[in-house]
């Protein structure tokens, strides 16, 4: 680089001398014609034209070094990033250290939820969805909050999330998702959730008390809802609870990656505000009839 300006400012030096004398040869011949200096004239038009050449390559000069500081800040802004992103990632993996120690917490409830498969097992795994779909969020929403606060593009904050959600225990992860597939079967509204889901609640109720009193087995359905309903009244008043909890925390932890791509995106939330201030029974609240 400093061979390069050496040669050029040699260069410019040799021709401002060429220049001169070819210049002063000219006006010289033109001044014993004309009877002027020519060594005034030649002078000034040398300065002249030494000025503007001065001006344009103190111009240039000026636009090289423009151009170096603005590829100088866009590479240390490439190096910020790429920091920015390892630090990130790093965390990622940390983060996943952490919940491999964490599922060992609740790792019965874990293994218990082998068995739920089908959406009629909800009333009998409701106890051991709560602490691993809790769970499920809480890591997934210390996650999304760290990668929403970097300056990291969308799609990479998108990635990240997907890395480290994709690396879970898969007996761990597809039950949040399984579980947001059943409440979608259940109805479209907390209504029509809570009161299939109570069908279900029943459902398993009755089979217990005709294995338990087979004489039972003729008893009309109405028989079975008000004896289990007025029998569990408290015990289906936390069931129903539980399962619009879970349903709601389910599907904000799923829907991380889509707020991480669009800040604006809203998750399918079941309000707990109530239509009315009237206070009920469970049965009355969430009637099974038509």
């Amino acid at each position: 680089m400093i061979k390069n300006k050496a040669i050029v400012i040699g260069a410019i030096i040799a021709l401002a001398i060429l220049g001169y004398v070819l210049i002063y040869v000219t006006v010289n011949i033109k001044a014993d014609e004309q009877d002027f200096k020519a060594f005034e004239v030649v002078t000034g038009l040398f300065t002249l034209l030494l000025t503007l050449g001065a001006v344009l390559y103190a111009y240039r000069a000026f636009q090289q070094q423009k151009k170096q500081n603005e590829c100088n800040e866009k590479q240390l802004e490439i190096s910020r990033y790429e920091l920015q992103y390892s630090r990130a990632l790093d965390l990622i993996y940390k983060q996943m250290e952490i919940v491999s120690k964490k599922i060992s917490g609740f790792q019965g409830s874990l293994n218990r939820l082998d068995n739920y498969k089908d959406i009629s097992d909800l009333p009998l795994f409701i106890n051991d969805l709560k602490p691993t779909i809790s769970n499920f969020s809480s890591m997934s929403y210390i996650v999304e909050q760290f990668l929403s606060r970097t300056t990291l593009h969308p799609n990479d904050k998108s990635y990240l999330y997907l890395l480290f959600s994709e690396n879970l225990p898969p007996d761990f992860i597809v039950i949040p998702h399984r579980y947001a597939r059943h409440i979608d079967t259940l109805g479209d509204t907390i209504e029509e959730v809570k009161k299939n889901a109570l069908l279900l609640y029943i459902e398993k109720e009755k089979k217990k008390i005709i294995n338990s009193n087979p004489e039972c087995e003729h008893n009309s359905d109405k028989w079975f809802e008000v004896t289990i309903a007025n029998r569990d009244e408290n015990t289906i008043k936390d069931y129903l609870e539980n399962i619009q909890i879970l349903a709601n925390i389910s599907y904000g932890a799923l829907d991380a990656r889509k707020r991480l791509l669009n800040p604006q995106h809203k998750s399918k939330i079941f309000s707990f505000l109530k239509n009315d201030d009237s206070e009920g029974s469970v049965t009355q609240t969430v009637s099974l009839d038509n």
